[in-house]
């Protein structure tokens, strides 16, 4: 009630929190007394990268780390990818892709890439590769519903580039059910 009144106050009308579905008690809380909707779920599950499958390289597309440039493409990519009834509610502006200047000072390690459509240089995916402890890493995609067959080559791309720093290692993948790819993924 403090934070939804002092922070009300000064105007902010989306309050957005993680629960983790286990707490029955705190999602009850939120979503009863506080009026929070539940807006979706994220999933994150554990890669056995041996047992995905590895396409050959598609020579239309090139992955290429990414730059604070393409920082609104990337916002772009994600938001359209929302279901349009939570858009309002998790949409992200530019500024949230893109790295500070103090990047090294951060609790959260990432790699960042996208995926480019060598024809027309057009923005078609990105994927974050994030660690807190340099032993569990979690990747995160988002592309466009035509490009998801890039993805098991995109897992395999993440794992390797993880291989180049650390030999002992995890990979986690991060789905989001409330983006429209979601059942796409989660069944590959």
């Amino acid at each position: 009630n403090y934070v939804l009144s002092k922070y009300g106050a000064q105007g902010v009308n989306t309050f957005y929190a993680k629960i983790d579905d286990k707490n029955s008690d705190l999602l009850e809380l939120f979503s009863k007394a506080a009026g929070f909707r539940n807006c979706s779920s994220e999933h994150i599950s554990l890669l056995d990268v041996s047992k995905v499958k590895q396409f050959e390289n598609d020579d239309n597309f090139s992955i290429r780390p990414f730059k604070n440039s393409d920082s609104f493409n990337v916002s772009e990519l994600y938001n359209d990818l929302i279901f349009s009834h939570f858009r309002y509610s998790l949409l992200k502006k530019s500024k949230e892709f893109r790295d500070d200047i103090c990047k090294g000072l951060s609790r959260i390690y990432s790699f960042k890439y996208v995926i480019e459509d060598k024809q027309n240089k057009r923005l078609v995916g990105y994927f974050r590769i994030a660690t807190e402890d340099n032993y569990n890493y979690c990747l995160e995609v988002f592309t466009y519903q035509p490009y998801l067959n890039l993805l098991e080559n995109i897992i395999h791309f993440a794992n390797a580039q993880i291989q180049r720093r650390k030999t002992d290692f995890k990979l986690y993948f991060h789905n989001k059910k409330y983006q429209s790819n979601f059942d796409t993924i989660n069944q590959k």
